[in-house]
């Protein structure tokens, strides 16, 4: 069973932007920004037959992982779906699960660059941009799918990330077992 998870209040990026507002952008160190596409106007986007939320509908779309600490309160956690990218490289980062206060699994998220247009860590495309804001118009944005599989179903309270402002999460959507889902 999935979940996604509203991300709202962690948002602290403007990684997609209008041709009116594409000088906000801040995906990049050189402003850079994705155009406002498919995956941004709708409530749910699939990939993988995965559901994100993407839906854009604040000025800021994503996190600029500075030290994040994430609620999804679970149950019986089997996998974690992140849509995302990195700047200036593809990076990867630890994430932490935690449950009542203690680390339960540390895992890695590994990123492609947005600029990209082949995946660094066996990352599946999630959409293909057709221009980027801010660059020349040869250049293609890309959004990249990571999932961690756990090695057993667990408790996680929290999702508790490392800081690397290179890294940009959109969408977070976990997957529990449908028998003990929260």
């Amino acid at each position: 069973m999935y979940k996604t998870l509203d991300l709202t209040v962690h948002f602290n990026n403007i990684g997609i932007a209008t041709n009116e507002n594409k000088q906000k952008g801040m995906l990049s160190l050189a402003g850079s920004s994705l155009p406002f596409e498919a995956p941004f106007k709708k409530n749910e986007y699939y990939c993988n037959n995965i559901p994100f939320r993407l839906k854009k509908e604040t000025e800021y779309d994503n996190i600029s992982l500075q030290s994040h600490k994430v609620e999804i309160n679970s149950k019986s956690l089997k996998a974690i779906h992140f849509v995302g990218n990195s700047e200036s490289g593809s990076y990867f980062e630890p994430v932490f699960l935690m449950a009542k206060g203690d680390i339960v699994h540390k895992g890695l998220i590994s990123l492609t660059d947005f600029l990209s247009e082949v995946s660094s860590f066996s990352n599946l495309l999630v959409y293909r941009f057709q221009s980027v804001n801010n660059r020349p118009s040869h250049y293609k944005g890309s959004l990249w799918l990571h999932s961690l599989y756990l090695p057993n179903t667990m408790e996680v309270d929290i999702l508790k990330f490392e800081d690397n402002p290179f890294i940009h999460i959109f969408a977070i959507t976990i997957e529990e077992e449908p028998n003990h889902a929260t």
